[in-house]
């Protein structure tokens, strides 16, 4: 059993160094596809890298307006507060 193992363990160790030497390599490289592009192409792709390294805009604020008759307007609701959490569980010994 103990040399059947180490067979086959050479064995797998010759398959992949054929594998990998003689099939998977080659001899000469690869030609690398050249992409010609439009001016425009190169244009619209450098303006839409310029808007994304300059980061989001910030959204415009919009400011209450009073009602013209210069009366105000308050509800009886009551505004949520939020609650102070660190957003993680505890585990308690008990």
């Amino acid at each position: 059993m103990v040399v059947f193992l180490i067979l086959l363990g050479v064995a797998f160790f010759v398959g992949g160094y054929v594998g990998v030497r003689y099939v998977v390599t080659s001899t000469e490289p690869k030609p690398i596809p050249e992409v010609e592009t439009s001016e425009a192409d190169q244009a619209a792709a450098k303006q839409r890298w310029d808007d994304f390294t300059a980061g989001p805009r910030p959204a415009p604020v919009e400011t209450p307006t009073p009602p013209p008759d210069g009366t105000t307007t308050t509800t009886t609701e009551v505004v949520p507060t939020p609650t102070p959490s660190t957003n993680r569980i505890e585990l308690n010994r008990g």
